[in-house]
């Protein structure tokens, strides 16, 4: 075997294999006819991924072409390598077929990357589809992947992961969906944990975590430290959670050391204890710059109970024992929800007037009570739910959506058919230009309609004479 020194670099949301020495690529297709040890090309490509990922040394990447590939026992990686697919989890599908587990990743000597799959039709006392366990000092990544169907005995019917004793490793889950999938005990669709004498961290972010379902808590996600004082951390971090259901905790249940930040609760159902949406229970459970609405419960707490809430909107939920948004057991500051007092700790009860909740766009226009309400403070992240900047105007908006209302104008030139325009476009809003002669002027003129995204330039045809103008450029969600 070679002897190779490798890592795994993240650029821009991608995994690269990269090492001081020799790095190979092995190849996987289910439909090549000449596989050879060590399927270093596409003409000698394994037709399993276990067969190429035992061939593997530290470092190596394992490309996995077009097709299913069923599998009659789990898919067992210990050794530090980037596992992709060539096209992404539409095309590239392991399907367990209700046989065992889909992938278990444990024991790792070094970091380890995974890019691009969807496993399905998995079964495991823990972590039906994928099961990772960090044992040591070293970054776990898992990317644009989708688990789904599966189903534990135990907890995490999707994934379920695990920091243990002294490990100080950090596993990032981020771009996955984890749908419709069940779990006897916690995490219907992810469990999530470390010991107690873990240093280690897991974030859990731009993750869609849908339709899943617990018989305990958690039937989205259920996440918890160990230990009277762990020092391991859990994010949950700009993610949708949705259509969920457990006895408590419909939607998640953070435990100790754990936050929900940036990320959107709906329509998540607990048959019979608190909290439709989110569960906490531990005075280290927060929930942050959240948007928790539609959610049930037939106990207490709708929206959120056991955990202390900041910055977030908790509206329209209903529980068939009372607080149909928030059953307070911790502070609860800077928020919008219709149960508790406003004017104490800089909440509001006001309707949050969200654009469009009838099509699912809980976004905040700019007249709402919401805008600007909430704490500086308690702002730890850089991006909001729809990864635009957290912070846009000098104070953060409560909810998991910033409320983009202008941008930075990056050129404005004067041309012989008038003065040009650019500017940073935003996703997911439609740009106004206005005019004024006057820089100190209380308002300005509407040159335009709506300029849908990602147009970023404009031409005034009509001020181009004028010795001296001013203009903006407003952003409407």
């Amino acid at each position: 075997m070679k002897t190779k020194i490798g890592l795994i670099i993240l650029v821009a949301g991608t995994l690269y294999a990269a090492a001081r020495a020799t790095t190979d690529t092995h190849y996987v297709d289910i439909n090549n006819a000449t596989p050879s040890d060590p399927y270093t090309s596409r003409a000698t490509a394994a037709n399993d991924i276990q067969s190429a990922i035992d061939a593997a040394s530290p470092s190596d990447i394992v490309l996995v072409a077009d097709g299913t590939y069923s599998i009659t026992e789990q898919i067992a990686i210990s050794n530090c390598i980037t596992l992709r697919s060539e096209n992404g989890s539409g095309s590239v599908t392991i399907n367990a077929n209700g046989n065992s587990r889909g992938i278990w990743i444990t024991d790792l000597a070094g970091p380890f990357g995974m890019e691009g799959f969807t496993i399905t039709g998995g079964t495991h006392q823990n972590g039906g589809a994928l099961n990772i366990v960090a044992l040591h000092d070293h970054a776990i990544h898992v990317a644009d992947c989708v688990l789904e169907d599966s189903f534990a005995t135990n907890n995490g019917g999707g994934m379920y992961i695990w920091v243990g004793a002294e490990s100080s490793s950090s596993v990032l889950i981020e771009r996955c969906e984890v749908r419709d999938n069940q779990a006897q005990n916690r995490g219907g669709g992810i469990w999530a944990g470390a010991t107690a004498t873990a240093t280690g961290s897991i974030t859990i972010q731009d993750c869609l975590i849908d339709n899943n379902v617990s018989l305990k808590p958690g039937g989205g996600l259920n996440c918890f430290c160990f230990g009277d004082a762990p020092a391991a951390t859990i994010k949950v971090d700009r993610c949708t959670i949705s259509n969920n259901t457990a006895d408590k905790g419909g939607g998640a249940r953070i435990g100790r050391n754990t936050t929900m930040a940036n990320s959107l609760v709906k329509y998540n159902t607990a048959h019979t204890g608190s909290s439709g949406g989110i569960y906490g229970g531990e005075p280290s459970s927060l929930t942050l710059n959240c948007t928790v609405v539609g959610n049930h419960t037939e106990h207490i707490g709708g929206g959120v109970s056991g955990c202390e809430v900041r910055n977030s909107i908790v509206y329209y939920n209903s529980a068939t024992g009372g607080d149909p948004d928030i059953y307070q057991t911790y502070p609860v500051l800077n928020t919008c929800a219709g149960n508790i007092t406003a004017g104490i700790n800089g909440n509001i009860n006001e309707p949050p007037e969200f654009l469009d909740p009838a099509s699912g766009n809980y976004r905040l226009p700019v007249a709402s009570p919401c805008v600007g309400a909430g704490s500086n403070s308690y702002v730890t992240a850089v991006l909001d739910l729809d990864r635009n900047k957290r912070i846009f105007g000098r104070v953060v908006d409560m909810g998991a959506y910033e409320g983009v209302y202008g941008c930075a104008i990056t050129n404005c030139v004067s041309a012989s058919e008038g003065f040009i325009l650019e500017w940073v476009p935003c996703a997911e809003t439609a740009a106004h230009v206005k005019w004024s002669p006057d820089l100190g002027a209380t308002s300005f003129t509407n040159l335009t309609a709506a300029l849908p995204f990602p147009q970023n330039s404009y031409t005034d045809t009509v001020h181009n004479a004028d010795g001296q103008c001013f203009y903006r450029v407003d952003l409407q969600p």
